[in-house]
């Protein structure tokens, strides 16, 4: 009797332990891919809808010159930034976002403007500023405000394009000036 007693609480206990480990395992899977789980992100001058497992970062990625990085939301390698350029309403007015896409050109290759919810974005690929040696695959897209230009940059890992590239796209269609 004692032995049978023996035997079933080595079992029970192997089965709650591979419970705690299975439910440990699942909880911390994270799928940035699913959109019925993102949510709105709230700034106080844009909202856009991403991953909830994104978390609000004050690392600084990188801005042009003159334009200033106002937030971003990161989960692992993979970033959302929004920086801001100011410039006149007049020059605003005046600048036309797809001709000014068109007009760069990156490693030699000129970019091309996608229309994208009133603004304009791009896909290049370029190094990791951190070592040089890892590709990222970034998708920038550029808006007018009133007073100012807004640029929203997305990037990953290269090798997690495939995943990421679709998400990526949407996250930035979200995108809405406040």
């Amino acid at each position: 009797m004692k032995k049978g007693l023996t035997i079933l609480g080595i079992i029970i206990t192997i089965a709650v332990c591979g419970l705690l480990i299975f439910a440990l395992i699942s909880e911390n899977t994270v799928d940035l891919t699913d959109s019925s789980e993102w949510h709105y992100v709230t700034h106080s001058e844009f909202k856009a809808k991403l991953p909830k497992d994104f978390e609000s970062s004050s690392n600084l990625y990188y801005t042009s010159t003159g334009s200033e990085q106002i937030a971003c939301y990161s989960y692992e390698d993979i970033v959302f930034s929004v920086a801001t350029l100011p410039m006149s309403s007049d020059l605003i007015e005046k600048l036309d976002l797809e001709k000014y896409i068109s007009n760069w050109e990156i490693n030699g290759e000129k970019l091309e403007p996608i229309e994208l919810n009133g603004g304009y974005y791009y896909t290049r690929t370029r190094n990791s500023s951190a070592d040089k040696t890892n590709d990222i695959f970034q998708a920038e897209a550029l808006f007018k405000g009133k007073n100012k230009v807004y640029n929203v940059i997305v990037y990953c890992p290269m090798e997690d394009k495939a995943k990421y590239e679709e998400s990526m796209q949407k996250w930035i269609e979200s995108f809405t000036i406040r």
